[in-house]
């Protein structure tokens, strides 16, 4: 059976934005390839004006469809208020916003199941096409919702959690550390599975022109991360501090990605007196980034707050030994001393340690970065297209026992 799926996502590459969600644009690839028909909405918020925000920031006229590798991605738009206020009734916004839409396309296709990205606002405008369309529902969750969590216990928190679970039929997790929030959340544990996302590995571009200015014949660091505290690039800045007072002068660290941190990690970067081994290249084209990881020597993000990490599997299908955290997502990809290190969340003499390892001691180095690129190739988009294919089969055949019933 051929099945329809509306692929309901916040994320999704634009014309404008060509790498935002394309971890998801790969997902969707994959579910064509293996045999589903898949239409993208993709809810965009608009944010309502307040002082000191220019006009045409809210005022700009955005498009409603974009073309993203051949196939037509909707981009309904809705309101949303400054500061994250507002966010109870954002997934109704969305899906008012969206209405017309998917009801006009559901009628035109006739879809088989819905598939939709995050708790918010996807998830609860979900609750309201279930209303409507009595569609099974599956939701993928890829990291922590920071509303949630910050209103655990709340009144709206449980009016809302409530709504979720009335609705999504089953969740999938990319990450072992989320099933236990899926948990906290009041998912039943039954409707729970573990996917992991896939990693595409091509061929990789030259080297980057910059990198010898940047890096000159010294050793390299890298990370590629938005820029969050949770990341743990402050970690890594301290523990470029150590190694360098132990006498290994010829470090560089690169930072590629972009975030609200960014100011106070180069700030400490000035602290630390690392002005001239520390770069921040900012948001770089996937090739340009891929071509970053072959360069370096190692990759470390020891990120606290990790679900998944798509990054460590691009940085190991290079040959690159990778440094992660334990308990989190890397813990699902790295096994410590076969492919990759583990260290001790904000543990930076640990991290130190590990990156002094991989740096003293080329043949350990060499023979993660083998292992590495050895498991980076067990997680592909097409295994992850095959579990929720499989996913998408049974929550489609209980909708239609329960409606003969």
């Amino acid at each position: 059976m051929r099945l329809r799926v509306l692929v309901l996502t916040p994320w999704y590459p634009t014309d404008t934005n060509p790498t935002q969600g394309l971890f998801i644009e790969q997902q969707v690839r994959a579910l064509s390839e293996a045999g589903c028909e898949v239409t993208v909405v993709s809810p965009r918020p608009r944010w309502l004006p307040v002082p000191g925000r220019e006009k045409r920031q809210w005022r700009q006229r955005l498009p409603r469809r974009s073309q993203v590798g051949g196939r037509e991605v909707w981009l309904p738009r809705y309101w949303l208020f400054p500061l994250g206020l507002g966010w109870p009734t954002a997934g109704s916004r969305a899906w008012l916003a969206m209405r017309r839409l998917v009801l006009g396309l559901h009628a035109r296709i006739n879809f088989d199941v819905v598939h939709g990205h995050e708790l918010l606002p996807v998830g609860l405008a979900a609750s309201s096409l279930k209303k409507e369309l009595d569609l099974p529902i599956v939701l993928t969750l890829h990291g922590e919702d920071p509303f949630f969590t910050t209103r655990s216990g709340t009144t709206e928190y449980n009016r809302l959690r409530d709504t979720l679970w009335a609705s999504i039929d089953h969740v999938g997790v990319v990450g072992r550390p989320l099933l236990k929030y899926a948990g906290t959340l009041g998912c039943p544990g039954e409707r729970v599975s573990v996917i992991p996302n896939g990693v595409e590995v091509h061929p990789t571009p030259p080297v980057s022109a910059g990198y010898h200015d940047v890096a000159g014949n010294g050793r390299l660091v890298l990370s590629v991360s938005n820029l969050h505290q949770s990341k743990g690039i402050d970690l890594n800045l301290r523990a470029l501090r150590a190694l360098v007072d132990e006498g290994l002068s010829d470090l560089h660290y690169v930072v590629i990605g972009e975030g609200p941190d960014r100011a106070a990690f180069e700030r400490l970067t000035e602290r630390l007196g690392l002005r001239d081994r520390v770069t921040f290249l900012g948001r770089l084209p996937r090739e340009e980034t891929i071509s970053w990881m072959k360069a370096c020597d190692l990759f470390s993000l020891p990120s606290w707050q990790e679900a998944f990490g798509i990054v460590y599997l691009e940085a190991m299908a290079q040959g690159k030994p990778v440094i992660g955290c334990r308990g989190q997502g890397a813990e699902d990809i790295v096994t410590h001393g076969v492919n990759g290190l583990l260290v001790e969340p904000h543990d930076v003499v640990g991290l130190a340690t590990a990156m002094w390892r991989l740096l003293m001691e080329p043949s350990l180095a060499e023979a993660l970065g083998r292992a590495g690129a050895e498991r980076a190739g067990e997680f592909s988009w097409a295994r992850n297209a095959q579990g929720y294919g499989q996913l998408y089969a049974t929550v489609t055949e209980r909708a239609a026992q329960r409606r003969t019933t």
